[in-house]
């Protein structure tokens, strides 16, 4: 069976589901990442129910604990009670680093997966391979090349080699570091994300092989669709005008969705072909990203109902101190990962819905041994809060009435760049 058997589109949608039937995408998802890195730093966890709580939060929950009632977003104490019923399993704290939450051991485990993606995947399936890192527990790998070659040369089906694929690959995550993950083979993006989740946990599903591309369609939600999660403005809009499945944006015509949903035509014509399963974003190595940044908005303590928080330093101070300590980690975090170091330090503040305003300061270079760490850290808080300072003088705007109802912002980011060896 094609992958695109069964759908109709326009003459350009016709085109692109062509082409898409030359192309061989699989989505690695790992399972409950977080609940699973927990396990792998405290062997204690391994096996029993495991439940990630941050601050008021619960943020990341294992199959096992599902099973038991407990589910993302329930209030801590809750997920305590359940728990202690069932007499085994754990609600742990998200890592903490200098008192603060931190991601730094999730952004390890991360990377240690994204590498070995691309040294396998080279390995087994050659050097046309293309790995891209979609977000911490994801990661798309294009297999087209490879399996194309495999069936002019030797009449390998679509089905036989994803199939093989998706196994040999989460075997040698398992075997190698550890991590579980489900698999989803499809022509294209979104719908090896959408039967990768379908396949959850620890599965995979190739779609044309044990589901066909309408099946998917008609039982994907929406919601799956780039622009369209949960938080999005889009999700009520498409609700509203009876769009509930992923097939169902293909029930509408490009002006109808254009116009209905007050979106521009290029976008209603990505969503129409979404609904025929037509997605041509390709799979592209990861780039580093061209920032790394820190982000806070400014809590009841230090806003004043009628004084700018900005005007009082040692009210925004110890934040301060918190966020440029934050930032460090993941400078160190981006230099292990992509050997770019920063030369410049900004800060950004958004107060009163203006818009962002924000000034540069140099940001120091890194020294090896362990005293001059100490030092090198002391040097980017201190030049932080001079930007701060720097910041209050140079815009005036920032001083002047607010009050609680307001949202208040800081931003504290680089822009690394490689590092001279």
């Amino acid at each position: 069976m094609s992958s695109a058997e069964g759908i109709s589109g326009s003459d350009g949608s016709q085109q692109q589901q062509q082409k898409q039937q030359q192309r061989m995408v699989l989505l690695l998802d790992m399972d409950c990442f977080f609940c699973q890195v927990h396990a792998k730093e405290d062997p204690s966890l391994e096996g029993i129910p495991v439940v990630v709580q941050q601050h008021g939060d619960i943020i990341a929950v294992d199959y096992q604990a599902r099973e038991m009632g407990v589910t993302k977003h329930m209030n801590p104490n809750e997920a305590r009670r359940l728990v202690a019923e069932h007499g085994v399993g754990r609600v742990v704290h998200a890592f903490e680093e200098q008192g603060k939450v931190s991601y730094r051991k999730y952004l390890d485990a991360s990377t240690s997966i994204h590498k070995l993606l691309i040294q396998i995947s080279i390995d087994r399936f050659g050097s046309t391979t293309v790995c891209e890192k979609a977000s911490i527990d994801e990661f798309f790998v294009d297999l087209s090349e490879a399996w194309w070659s495999q069936h002019e040369v030797a009449g390998v089906s679509y089905h036989e080699f994803a199939d093989t694929a998706a196994t040999s690959l989460t075997k040698a995550l398992i075997q190698h570091i550890g991590y579980k993950s489900s698999t989803g083979v499809a022509c294209c993006k979104i719908l090896a994300k959408a039967a990768a989740s379908r396949a959850k946990p620890n599965g995979h599903l190739v779609v044309g092989g044990s589901i066909s591309l309408q099946e998917m369609l008609w039982s994907t939600p929406v919601s799956a669709a780039p622009g369209c999660g949960y938080k999005s403005l889009l999700l009520p809009k498409l609700k509203a005008i009876g769009i509930q499945k992923l097939s169902e944006l293909a029930t509408k015509s490009v002006d109808q969705l254009q116009k209905q949903l007050g979106i521009s035509a290029q976008l209603a014509r990505q969503l129409h072909d979404f609904g025929l399963g037509v997605d041509p974003r390709p799979v592209l190595e990861s780039p580093a990203p061209t920032r790394v940044s820190v982000h806070m908005s400014l809590g009841p303590e230090l806003r004043g109902v009628t004084s700018n928080p900005f005007t009082s330093g040692e009210r925004c101070q110890p934040k301060l101190e918190q966020m440029a300590k934050d930032l460090v980690v993941r400078v160190e975090q981006h230099l292990k990962e992509f050997q770019e170091w920063p030369s410049q330090l900004t800060l950004g503040a958004c107060l009163n819905k203006q818009a962002l305003k924000s000034t540069s300061g140099g940001y120091p270079e890194r020294r090896e041994d362990g005293a001059a760490v100490v030092l090198y850290i002391d040097l980017v808080v201190e030049n932080a809060i001079g930007l701060l300072k720097k910041l209050m003088e140079k815009e005036a705007t920032l001083i002047g009435n607010n009050n609680n109802k307001k949202r208040e912002t800081c931003l504290l980011y680089t822009s690394p760049s490689p590092r001279d060896s």
